[in-house]
C-alpha cells in the first residue's frame, strides 16, 4: 500500500514512546526535579515537575492518541481524512 509505513517497516508508537522523557536528576540540587524517582536535594523545590518532563510527555500521549485514533501515517503528500478524537476536523497543511 504505498503511502502508508507498513509496521513491519517501522513501529511507530515504539518510536514514539522512545521520545519520552523521564524526570532529571542533577548532584546539583538546583537542577532537580522534584518528581524523579530517585528523589530532589533541594527540599524547597516542592513537589511539582521543574524540569519540563510532564509537559513535553503530555504532548507526546496526545500525538499518540491523535496517530492512534486516525490509525494511519501517509507519507506521499496524499491528504487524508482527519480528525481529533473528538471528533473535530483537523486542518492538514501538507
Amino acid at each position: 500500500m504505498a503511502g502508508v509505513i507498513a509496521r513491519s517497516e517501522m513501529d511507530v508508537f515504539k518510536e514514539l514512546e522512545r521520545l519520552r522523557q523521564a524526570h532529571r536528576y542533577c548532584d546539583d540540587c538546583w537542577y532537580s526535579c522534584p518528581k524523579n524517582p530517585d528523589g530532589c536535594c533541594d527540599y524547597l523545590a516542592g513537589n511539582e515537575c521543574n524540569c519540563g518532563a510532564d509537559e513535553h510527555n503530555t504532548v507526546l500521549d496526545k500525538v499518540i492518541e491523535y496517530l492512534r485514533h486516525n490509525k494511519a501515517i501517509h507519507t506521499d503528500g496524499e491528504k487524508p481524512a482527519l480528525t481529533w478524537p473528538d471528533g473535530e476536523e483537523f486542518d492538514y497543511i501538507p
